[in-house]
């Protein structure tokens, strides 16, 4: 999978290229470019679907999206008890998710995504800060 700052430069540096194509080929106009346009379109899809998987790995991966559902269900004012009963509610006992790594103290909620046996994401995180045992703010830590 895509995850790295190197790889998102290369999909976005071929699809500049391949929309450079586009437009030489367009430009021209004539009918023997015409295999031009349909190559350089071909070649343009490659990248832009690289470049899309990179900025939202959740329409591909699961893991992203059950993990920030979850973010996105806790609001400023839940009491820590109600963060942790959406926990479990995304992440049952027995489900198709393996639930993340949580670390706790009085200020503070952190949780870290479960690679599930695959080597990359291995840092997605995010934190809740907590007063009085609610919820004050949370951040957001993408891999």
């Amino acid at each position: 999978m895509f995850h790295h700052y190197g790889n998102t430069v290369l999909a976005a540096s071929l699809a500049a290229a391949a929309l450079c194509l586009v437009a030489a080929a367009w430009w021209r106009r004539d009918p023997s470019s015409r295999w031009l346009t349909r190559g350089a379109i071909a070649f343009l899809l490659i990248p832009v679907a690289m470049l899309v998987l990179v900025l939202f790995p959740g329409l591909v991966d699961s893991r992203y999206r059950t993990f920030r559902s979850l973010y996105s269900s806790i609001e400023p004012g839940m009491p820590a008890e109600a963060v942790i009963a959406q926990l479990q509610q995304r992440y049952p006992q027995n489900g198709p998710r393996l639930a993340p790594r949580i670390s706790a103290s009085p200020s503070s909620l952190g949780f870290l995504m479960n690679p599930e046996g695959q080597s990359e994401p291995n840092s997605e995180t995010f934190s809740v800060s907590l007063a009085d045992g609610k919820v004050v703010s949370k951040s957001y830590s993408a891999d």
